[in-house]
């Protein structure tokens, strides 16, 4: 086995550790440092810069958010343009027309739990009022069951969907979610059905409800027909924006200019346009009718371009990961002078070699073997280190805990960073300690 020139090399880089223990262990540390300094922060952007929904390839690219502006002529506002979310008013009219090939309006809510489980004690528990195409806009996978049906969302049903965490700490992990199916559950000591059962989902971004939730973070425990949520008068557990006057009372609220909903439509590219003319039309309607009057602005956002303008990737992410990366340069910058002191020690060495007929191309490529032993090492190390790392970090908060982690991509591209690393920090003094002449080496000794 050893015979080939490889396994040789890779059996000689493996003992030359030993010979010169100090520079080796230096070498291996600086660059597993690198390494793990570099990979944490792009594990963080890697993630974070991935498709959101990765279950349906070019799903992302057909979900757009609709907005108008409703501030009325008398305000001012910070900035010109379309709100950033809608309220009640647009969006149910915007649900009964029905253009787009799906639709969903949603906000955060909170109920108070009633636990039927003997050991659980009442708590309060947040979830999402939305519409049944939300499941399969954004892909959200279930264990069991399905999600309610277009009739539930008409007449608001008394039906819930539910997280799988919060399945399993509401009714045990030992019962099977199928069994789930049908059961009840109090919230606000009001019964819902449980039609629905999700399967594990994290998705990262949580790209469907940034605004007042956060980019990161768990699912929401549960699901309710947004019209039900409507009918219980649930306040929106985010973010509100009320401009004009807002008579009192639950259907004063929904009906002034407040901005509380999350709206998103799924359009097939041909379809964009057509959807960009309707919503002017909407727009000039309610002009008639004596809303919008500040202005006939209309904005269609892709998903990628929302993302962008809520900051999901913002500048500090940048810039901590390209300060990481100048970091893995200096520390291969450190591991290259480490590598050529150590292999100048051997010049002795390379000249017996090179009188006994080795080429400088066979002496080359030995010193690159050995340079990859060192890689081997510092990345073996530098994979302990990042995943250390990212477990610091993902202790931080829950929300970093879904993002702090490596999948298997980025293991692969770790091991990659740290052979690659290696060789090009080997490359300049391995052509050096190649290029030892034998005759000067032996007359010198």
């Amino acid at each position: 086995m050893l015979s080939h020139p490889f396994w040789h090399y890779l059996w000689l880089g493996a003992r030359s550790l030993r010979r010169n223990p100090v520079l080796a262990a230096l070498a291996v540390l600086i660059l597993a440092v690198g390494i793990a300094a570099s990979m944490t922060s792009l594990t963080v952007l890697a993630l974070l810069s991935a498709d959101p929904i990765p279950g349906q390839p070019g799903q992302s690219e057909r979900l757009y958010v609709p907005r108008f502006d409703t501030v009325p002529p008398s305000e001012t506002r910070a900035a010109p343009g379309a709100d950033l979310q809608m309220g009640w008013l647009d969006a149910q009219q915007l649900l009964r027309d029905g253009q787009g090939t799906r639709r969903t309006v949603l906000y955060g809510v909170s109920m108070t739990l009633s636990p039927q489980r003997q050991g659980l004690e009442r708590s309060l528990e947040r979830g999402m009022a939305a519409t049944a195409d939300f499941f399969g806009m954004f892909d959200a996978p279930f264990a069991a069951g399905g999600a309610w049906s277009a009739a539930d969302d008409e007449r608001g049903a008394d039906v819930v969907v539910l997280s799988a965490p919060f399945a399993r700490r509401l009714f045990g992990s030992e019962v099977p979610v199928q069994a789930l199916i049908g059961r009840s559950v109090l919230l606000d000591d009001r019964a819902f059905r449980v039609i629905g059962v999700l399967a594990d989902w994290q998705p990262v971004p949580r790209v469907y409800r940034i605004l007042g939730s956060g980019v990161l973070g768990p699912v929401e425990d549960y699901f309710l027909p947004l019209r039900s949520a409507i009918a219980l008068e649930l306040p929106n557990q985010g973010w509100v924006n009320c401009t004009g006057t807002v008579q009192p009372g639950w259907d004063g609220f929904l009906q002034s200019e407040c901005n509380w909903l999350q709206y998103w439509v799924e359009l097939a590219p041909q379809d964009v346009a057509g959807y960009r003319s309707y919503l002017a039309q909407h727009v000039a309607e309610q002009r008639r009718l004596g809303r919008m009057q500040r202005s006939a602005t209309v904005e269609l956002t892709p998903m990628a371009q929302w993302l962008a303008q809520r900051g999901v990737i913002g500048d500090d992410q940048r810039l901590q990961a390209a300060l990481s990366l100048a970091f893995f340069v200096a520390c291969l910058v450190n591991v290259m002078g480490l590598l050529a002191a150590r292999y100048a020690a051997r010049a002795g060495e390379v000249g017996v070699r090179r009188a006994l007929g080795a080429t400088r191309r066979q002496v080359f490529l030995q010193f690159l073997v050995e340079s990859s032993v060192i890689g081997a090492a510092g990345g073996a190390l530098g994979l302990l280190l990042s995943l250390g790392g990212l477990a610091l970090l993902g202790r931080r908060s829950e929300g970093l805990a879904t993002v702090a982690q490596m999948n298997g991509p980025l293991l692969a591209a770790t091991v990659a960073l740290a052979m690659a690393g290696a060789l090009l920090a080997a490359l300049w003094p391995t052509w050096r300690a190649a290029g030892v002449r034998p005759a000067l080496q032996l007359k010198s000794q």
